[in-house]
């Protein structure tokens, strides 16, 4: 018989992965909960083995027709490939770029974000360590670059994914920002790489402190830099319109070797990653937030000062802790848990599992397993239905058109400021529907490789086959009449009838109702909150 009420252990999963199953609500009750946090929050530096293989056994196809110009030209491509791009360098990635419309179509540089993608997909749905993928999912919203901006920001994103954004999800937040400052695809993306001395580029600059660190809030405008407050450190309460000036000018010559040709002034390396170039940088900032910067010479010394403060700064940690907390407890995070969140950042701010503290306060808080909260986005509710029903994750291109018509995919929202992270926006009647279809599709595609014939549990009973399926998907009984509801429902498909004796119809007809019944069941109001 299924429980009333879900237990602690899987809301707290319903919280902090991808998507709760039975068999790891039982792990839990097995080892407990801290337990549990522990492992989670101390992964391997890559993937788990299991996961690993499969990544690396894994292709996904490509195809494309010959051409012939005068730089050479390509030859026809239809082949299921590795995803190789994803451990591809940064010279080999950049070189793929700089052949394109030469001797590689543009379909090789638009593969290599395919490519994340697909391992976004698959990491969310079999990774052991789920909180990671959770977090990284957190990170590349808030470090959000879209891919459609240019072939030099496509170019960049396995690295990306690989080196500013994975290896930081439990490490110190002010490595993680260099991390992403001197990203190939952060570079291109807000224009940092294109910054000149003369007239350095402000895109970053003001992304840097409004989006990435500070918060909007902290934002003071046109005001005199004497008239601001400053606390304790001598370190101003906010940011001015002048500090965004200055920290264009500090961050000025940060770049990528290009191999670009800059007249007068040289012609940059081809490496294909960052690099700094001293005739590039404008030697004019001085005050930042109440801290002269003047007499700092050395090269990238004043872009990492301003870095050190910002990451530092208090209003970056609460702007940073609530963004956390919503994620994971919805649009009202309890005040205690935000508050305890906020002392961790500060009080580890210089240890190299900073963001590893947060998150074991955050997890190891009480309210971590209070009732539902938070609005499950059509990512994560795809792949929380995938995981509870068994289902594989495929490399496809069907990967990249099941929730075309919502923003939650990597790479794909236009803006620096990440999609929202607000239930109502989630709540649109066109995501809802989007959201629905894809639950009763996914199954089918190609990206999706499941039998929930097999997977279902022997019965000769509607009412028990529904109730198996309630407890994998939902994790308790359903109130009122939706269970009744649900066993009318089945009812009226034939091939759930064949399955449990009553009826006789094909096994395609069979597998396709009990798709149908799963679909429905994940369609319910309590699947769609966590």
């Amino acid at each position: 018989m299924l429980p009333a009420i879900p237990s602690f252990e899987r809301l707290a999963l319903s919280r902090a992965t991808f998507g709760a199953r039975s068999v790891d609500e039982s792990y839990v009750q097995k080892i407990g909960w801290t337990a549990w946090v522990e492992d989670q929050l101390s992964p391997p530096a890559g993937d788990d083995p299991t996961l690993s293989r499969y990544i690396a056994s894994s292709t996904m196809n490509i195809k494309y027709s010959a051409k012939d110009n005068k730089l050479g030209g390509w030859g026809a491509v239809n082949e299921d490939r590795h995803l190789t791009a994803l451990n591809t360098s940064a010279l080999g990635l950049w070189e793929i770029y700089r052949q394109r419309n030469k001797t590689l179509p543009t379909k090789e540089v638009r593969r290599i974000t395919e490519e994340v993608v697909a391992a976004t997909w698959i990491r969310a749905t079999h990774s052991a360590y789920q909180v990671r993928e959770v977090m990284a999912n957190f990170w590349h919203n808030h470090f959000n670059v879209a891919a459609k901006d240019s072939l030099a920001v496509r170019t960049g994103t396995a690295a990306y994914d690989r080196d500013a954004i994975r290896p930081h999800v439990f490490g110190n937040f002010r490595e993680m920002l260099e991390a992403n400052a001197t990203s190939v695809s952060m570079l291109f993306y807000l224009d940092n790489a294109i910054s000149k001395p003369a007239t350095p580029n402000e895109n970053y600059a003001r992304e840097l402190l409004e989006l990435h660190t500070l918060g909007q809030g902290a934002y003071l405008g046109q005001v005199a830099p004497s008239t601001v407050t400053k606390n304790s450190n001598g370190v101003a309460t906010g940011f001015t319109d002048d500090d965004v000036i200055t920290t264009s000018r500090a961050l000025s010559g940060w770049t990528v070797g290009s191999g670009t040709r800059m007249r007068k002034l040289g012609t940059l390396p081809t490496t294909g990653e960052f690099h700094y170039e001293p005739f590039l940088h404008n030697t004019d900032a001085a005050l930042f937030m109440g801290k002269d910067l003047s007499g700092l010479r050395d090269d990238m010394a004043q872009g990492r000062a301003i870095l050190d403060i910002i990451a530092t700064h208090e209003a970056t940690a609460t702007f940073l802790c609530t963004k956390i907390c919503v994620r994971l407890f919805g649009d009202t995070p309890p005040t205690n848990v935000l508050n305890a969140a906020i002392s961790a950042w500060m009080s580890h701010q210089s240890q190299p599992d900073q963001l590893r503290q947060v998150m074991k306060t955050i997890l190891l808080s009480p309210e971590i397993g209070a009732a539902a909260s938070k609005v499950r986005q059509p990512f994560e509710k795809t792949v929380a239905f995938m995981r509870s029903v068994g289902a594989t994750a495929v490399p496809h291109r069907s990967m990249f058109s099941l929730l075309r018509k919502t923003p939650d995919q990597i790479f794909t929202w236009p803006a620096p400021n990440g999609h929202p992270d607000i239930d109502g926006y989630w709540l649109s009647s066109a995501a809802l529907i989007t959201e629905w279809n894809a639950l009763l599709t996914v199954l089918g595609l190609p990206m999706t490789g499941v039998s929930i014939t097999d997977e279902s549990l022997a019965t000769t009973s509607v009412n028990k086959l529904v109730e198996d399926w309630v407890g994998r998907i939902i994790g308790f009984e359903l109130p009122g009449t939706k269970m009744d509801d649900l066993i009318d429902f089945a009812m009226g498909l034939n091939g759930v009838l064949t399955y449990v004796g009553q009826k006789s119809s094909s096994a395609r007809t069979v597998e396709n109702h009990l798709r149908r019944l799963v679909g429905v069941i994940a369609a319910a109001d309590e699947f769609a909150h966590r």
